[in-house]
């Protein structure tokens, strides 16, 4: 993820979501001193909180590799608002992310990460009963390349 934002910027309106919660250095200490998750705040982990290139990075990477019961269950967890003023659950801004960069990689890079993500579900699940050594090489070789489902979103130019 962190290689597609450096050729195009994440998009502002992903930005200005949680503009004013980004915690630099402080991204662990932060929620941690506090009490509070990171996830009600609209991140989906506390170092996602550090800068909006690590939300983004964060958001997709963790996104892509939970299956839809864990990331729903996440989704729970985050549905709560963590400041009594704020205007948004922590669910609804992550949502709201999540639409904003799937409609930005498909934009930008022609990408479905939705059809990208079924395919590494599928993959995950597959091999989730091998012993970890062969698990380890199952995921080094086999993510290697992208699912040939991949190639049908790009255009043909």
């Amino acid at each position: 993820a962190h290689t597609l934002h450096q050729d195009t910027p994440v998009p502002e309106a992903f930005l200005k979501l949680t503009i004013s919660d980004y915690q630099q250095d402080n991204a662990f200490s932060y929620w941690y001193v506090r009490g509070i998750s990171s996830l009600t705040a609209g991140f989906i982990s506390d170092y996602a909180s550090k800068s909006p290139e690590e939300d983004f990075a964060e958001l997709y990477g963790t996104y892509m590799v939970l299956l839809p019961e864990e990331w729903e269950n996440l989704m729970v967890q985050a549905d709560h608002k963590y400041k009594p003023d704020s205007r948004y659950t922590g669910r609804e801004i992550l949502e709201r992310k999540l639409a904003i960069m799937k409609e930005y990689l498909k934009a930008n890079y022609h990408l479905d990460i939705d059809v990208v993500r079924a395919e590494a579900n599928r993959r995950i699940c597959a091999k989730v009963n091998l012993p970890s050594a062969e698990y380890y090489k199952f995921v080094k070789d086999d993510f290697s390349m992208l699912p040939p489902s991949y190639y049908s979103t790009i255009p043909k130019d």
